[in-house]
Formats: C-alpha cells, sequence, structure tokens
C-alpha cells in the first residue's frame, strides 16, 4: 500500500511561518525547542497545528530576531531587523520630564519620611504612578499638578495606620 504524503504546510498559516524560521536557522525540530528552551512534543505539536505558540515561545523566537506579528498575521517582515521604526513615535511614548518629575518626587517623599526604597521598588511605584496621571490627562500643566497631588496622596498613604485585618466569621 502507498503510503500517503502530507501536503506541504502553506506559510500563510502560523505553523507554517514557524517551521519557514526553523528551517531558515537550518535546524531540526529538536535543536529548534532547544534553542527556544521548549519541549521537543511542544515543538512538534506547534508545527503540526495541535497547539498555537504562546507568550513564552514567542519571545523566544523575537530573541531570534523574528517578528512576532509576523509570525501571528503573516503581515510585515518576517524578520526584526527588517522592521521599519518609527523613532519620532518611540520617542515621544513617553513624557520625559513627567516620569523625571514622577520619581524625583516619590524619591524626595520616601527620603522625607526615612522609609527605604529599593531602585527597583522606585522604579515600579514611578511607572504605576505615570501612568495614573498619564491616562487623567494630556495637558502638561495639568499632568504637573498631577505629580503634586500625586505625593500628598502617597504622603496620606505612607503615614496613615496599618489597617487591622477585620474578619467577621459566620456561624
Amino acid at each position: 500500500m502507498a503510503q500517503l504524503r502530507r501536503p506541504a504546510v502553506p506559510h500563510d498559516e502560523i505553523r507554517g511561518r514557524l517551521k519557514l524560521i526553523r528551517e531558515s536557522l537550518g535546524l531540526s525540530q529538536t535543536a529548534m525547542s532547544e534553542k527556544i528552551g521548549g519541549g521537543k512534543g511542544t515543538w512538534q505539536n506547534i508545527e503540526a497545528g495541535n497547539n498555537p505558540p504562546n507568550g513564552t515561545t514567542l519571545l523566544a523566537i523575537a530573541g531570534l530576531g523574528f517578528n512576532p506579528g509576523w509570525i501571528l498575521t503573516g503581515i510585515g517582515p518576517m524578520r526584526l531587523a527588517d522592521t521599519p521604526i518609527d523613532r519620532e513615535s518611540v520617542e515621544t511614548a513617553i513624557d520625559r520630564e513627567l516620569m523625571g518629575r514622577v520619581v524625583d518626587s516619590i524619591a524626595r517623599l520616601y527620603r522625607e519620611l526615612a522609609i527605604s526604597l529599593s531602585p527597583v521598588d522606585l522604579g515600579r511605584l514611578s511607572a504605576e504612578k505615570y501612568e495614573e496621571i498619564a491616562a487623567a490627562s494630556s495637558d502638561p500643566a495639568e499632568r504637573m499638578a498631577m505629580v503634586k497631588l500625586m505625593a500628598v496622596q502617597l504622603r496620606k498613604e505612607l503615614l496613615a495606620p496599618p489597617q487591622a485585618d477585620v474578619r467577621k466569621d459566620r456561624a
């Protein structure tokens, strides 16, 4: 009995694009799975179309220089190096003056209250407060005023007595 051949996987499907990436790197399925930190079975299931790639897999492949947008949609260039970068939108994505003011206000407040804050936690808290302010207003003057309000509110939170964990048992 003649053996049936599976048709070639079209490159207009995610699995086909992933196979094309693997082949362009000259890797076997085993080597590709090792390169991205996954199991061979996982990669085989992705290429077979049984499972879509998860975020971790897509990030690992992006780390190899491939465009996750292209992998998922087939739109745009295959390689990240071929992706045009809009420098203006990247540079204006963050209001640098606002971010500087937020970081400075938080750092000064913690120093003034003699509360230890690691650089990582300062970054996280600053990013959180920056996002809140940026989402609330696009007017630069309003944003600067909101930085002052944010510092007042944060001071209140830091100086407030800890809330007791009150739990009521239901009978």
